[in-house]
């Protein structure tokens, strides 16, 4: 008896070790699993009996374990729920108060940027247009961003065209140029001017198959230049820089058509504009030798300066008098001069502008206005080039001739009449071709071509004849007229010279002509 209480008092103080063991342990949240040597003789009842004051107790027999072996799992009444429930609660407490203060963070910190990004994306919207949707903030900013720095692209390059143009034009030399390493330097400036195409595209072409170091300009739409710069010691030739030009011509082809021109060299920038004045004289040649044609200023330098002198009186006489072989011969030696005789501009065009004013004053003066081109001025007539022009005044020339000749015979006519007429009256006056030019307002050597072409004789001989012919009636109408006062009413001031012009005509003196007359008239009343 007193065994088997030792026994159970054995058996309860190993229990209570092995739950005070799975207290310790369970009171830290978990469930454990104790392995207790095994108890003979405990029965299951009381086992459970005797843990129930310590909290629920699990048993696994001994029968399942190969060592015999009894398995008991404690757990604290009420413990883990409870401190699940806590720790729940906590978690959703400490939750919901760091929810509450990132909202109240969140929110203070959108209060601080969203207003400059407010503000931001008003000023956006003055540079750019904003998209209408579909778009945030950020997104817009990112344009806006892009869309600065193509401007800054675009105002750089700008910029830079700017202070090249006016490099050129001698407006200003900024710092960067004064600190180029390229001072020590010569240049030179090219002139281009576009008759087809557009510049950029020029500009394109020339930076991709350019051989010589220099820089495009755009100037205007149809305008540009380029400086040409070469180190010392790597001097710049005309016929290179012409060579150039003419290689940018072959390779642009009729789709940008371009007249080019080279001017001086320079051995300073600020000497730049120089060179690009003398480039543009340059191009003005361009008048005389076609727009395919790269002109060198060095070249020009020896041209003769002084002014032609034509005879523009044999084109006039032509012109009006219907002689297209006249008119052609004239014309081509007029424009062969011009193209030989290494002339300043400023001659060519003076000369050009004084066929175009005798062309329009033959037109004034035969009443053909209407074949003038409209507008008609001098600038309607004169082209670009020296041939265009040429080919304007042959063509009009042609007209007037085609006009004169199908109206001639009545014309000449008409004017022959009314100049017979004036000289029938004023026979005993000073005549000339100066003053009958005058009564029918035509050049005097027109006159004298009517003259010619209507009497088969100059003007000279014919006012001759018809003065002594006249004196020959005089001297025999009236008998006792002296022969001085028959001179004088004929027009002649010497007697002398009247007397050997009569006797040229007649083989007789006017004395013996009015004898022999007279003898004749008395012969026939008899």
């Amino acid at each position: 008896m007193k065994e088997s209480s030792k026994k159970k008092t054995f058996n309860r103080l190993v229990l209570s070790f092995t739950v005070l063991s799975v207290v310790l342990i369970g009171s830290m949240g978990g469930y454990c699993y104790v392995q207790v040597n095994r108890i003979a003789n405990t029965e299951k009842e009381t086992a459970t009996d005797d843990t129930e004051a310590y909290g629920g107790v699990s048993l696994l027999p001994s029968g399942h374990s190969s060592h015999h072996w009894t398995y008991a799992m404690y757990r604290p009444a009420d413990s883990m729920e409870l401190f699940t429930e806590e720790i729940k609660k906590g978690l959703l407490t400490a939750c919901g108060i760091i929810v509450v203060f990132s909202m109240v963070i969140s929110y203070l910190l959108s209060r601080q940027l969203y207003v400059p990004i407010k503000n931001l994306m008003a000023r956006v919207g003055n540079l750019q247009p904003l998209p209408s949707s579909g778009a945030n903030e950020y997104m817009i900013i990112g344009e806006a961003f892009s869309f600065m720095k193509h401007k800054i692209v675009t105002l750089e390059s700008q910029a830079r065209k700017n202070d090249l143009v006016n490099l050129l034009l001698g407006i200003s030399l900024n710092a960067e140029w004064k600190e180029s390493p390229l001072l020590n330097a010569s240049y030179c400036a090219a002139y281009i001017k576009l008759t087809e195409g557009d510049v950029e595209a020029l500009k394109t072409e020339y930076e991709r198959n350019r051989c010589l170091p220099g820089e495009f300009v755009v100037l205007k739409a149809d305008e540009a230049a380029v400086i040409y710069c070469m180190e010392r010691g790597q001097e710049l030739v005309a016929s290179e820089l012409v060579g150039d030009l003419q290689a940018l011509q072959h390779i642009v082809g009729p789709e940008i058509g371009i007249k080019a021109a080279v001017g001086g060299f320079v051995r300073t920038l600020e000497a730049l504009p120089e060179s690009y004045r003398m480039a543009r004289q340059a191009s003005r040649y361009h008048f005389i030798y076609g727009n395919n044609t790269v002109i060198s200023s060095v070249l020009l330098q020896t041209f003769n300066a002084n002014p032609l002198f034509f005879h523009f009186d044999h084109f006039r006489n032509a012109l009006k008098a219907g002689d297209q072989r006249g008119v052609d011969e004239f014309t081509d030696h007029f424009q062969k001069t011009l193209l030989e005789g290494k002339v300043q501009i400023e001659a060519v065009e003076l000369a050009v502008l004084q066929l175009i004013a005798h062309l329009y004053q033959c037109v004034i003066e035969l009443e053909m206005q209407q074949i003038l081109p409209s507008p008609s001025s001098v600038e309607a007539l004169k082209k670009d080039t020296l041939h265009e022009t040429m080919e304007n005044v042959r063509k009009m020339s042609a007209q007037m001739i085609e006009l004169i000749n199908a109206e001639g015979n009545r014309a000449h006519a008409e004017v022959i009449r009314t100049l017979k007429a004036y000289i029938s009256e004023h026979l005993h006056e000073d005549l000339s071709l100066q003053i009958l030019s005058q009564e029918v307002s035509l050049a005097p050597a027109y006159v004298s071509t009517l003259f010619s072409e209507a009497t088969k004789s100059s003007f000279t001989e014919y006012v001759t004849k018809l003065r002594l012919d006249q004196a020959a009636e005089l001297l025999i109408a009236n008998s006792r007229l002296p022969v001085s006062a028959v001179a004088e009413r004929v027009g002649y001031r010497n007697v002398q010279y009247f007397h050997s012009k009569f006797k040229a005509r007649f083989g007789v003196t006017p004395v013996q002509y009015r004898k022999s007359q007279q003898g004749f008239k008395d012969f026939q009343t008899l």
